[in-house]
């Protein structure tokens, strides 16, 4: 097993660099980015603050669960910003984008009081956050069809941003979701450790998307708007 935690926490070392990476390039051309890549700094920030915290806490064998329920408000937040930017256009959106946002966030307020505590695993609010994320991107493919232009760099950016979140939450929808069973010892230590791993390197290959969309958009997209 310990070698299989070792790789665990080389994939999300590499994960927190790359999310750094992204970050400080954002940051460094932060005054030429749409309000979109803007937003992308706030939830890099967020990623790199709670992997860190949570790491730092599980050497020291502290118990990080709470992270996880302020992590996951604090993304759903950032997201549904993201993506209320990227159909700013559309009626629905502008009409109902509070109150889905207030009744959301209450639904995952109200999980952590009464039916997973504050310090143990939040397997249903992220559960249904993951489901929600995948429900805006499918919805920006279907929307996008026929519209967007990968020779654009912008187009490619934003595309390959939503394909992050995609593969990320899909991927690891199925281990949130069962995350219960497995921490109460449903399955043997060594296939726990096997899928916390898979899911280090969904995380990795999101930020690797992310790193790449961020570099496109601050080399290639800002250059062609100028």
């Amino acid at each position: 097993m310990g070698s299989m935690q070792e790789i665990w926490m080389w994939f999300s070392e590499a994960a927190r660099y790359c999310a750094g990476l992204s970050l400080l390039l954002l940051i460094f051309k932060i005054r030429r980015l749409p309000w979109l890549f803007r937003i992308l700094i706030f939830v890099l920030a967020v990623d790199l603050l709670t992997e860190s915290l949570a790491t730092w806490m599980f050497y020291r064998k502290i118990n990080n669960m709470p992270l996880l329920h302020l992590y996951t408000l604090l993304s759903f937040w950032l997201f549904s910003f993201f993506f209320r930017e990227l159909f700013r256009k559309k009626p629905l959106v502008r009409r109902y984008f509070w109150p889905y946002l207030a009744a959301v966030s209450l639904a995952l307020a109200a999980n952590t009081l009464w039916l997973e505590p504050f310090d143990g695993f939040n397997s249903n609010a992220k559960t249904l956050v993951q489901a929600l994320f995948i429900g805006y991107v499918v919805y920006y493919l279907f929307d996008a069809f026929g519209k967007t232009d990968f020779l654009q760099a912008r187009d490619l950016a934003i595309s390959l941003v939503n394909m992050a979140i995609l593969i990320y939450n899909a991927g690891s929808l199925f281990i949130f979701m069962f995350a219960k069973t497995l921490n109460n010892g449903m399955l043997s230590t060594k296939a726990q450790s096997g899928l916390w791993m898979m899911n280090s390197l969904l995380y990795l290959i999101f930020q690797l998307l992310l790193l790449f969309a961020v570099w496109i958009q601050v080399f290639k997209a800002t250059k062609s708007s100028s």
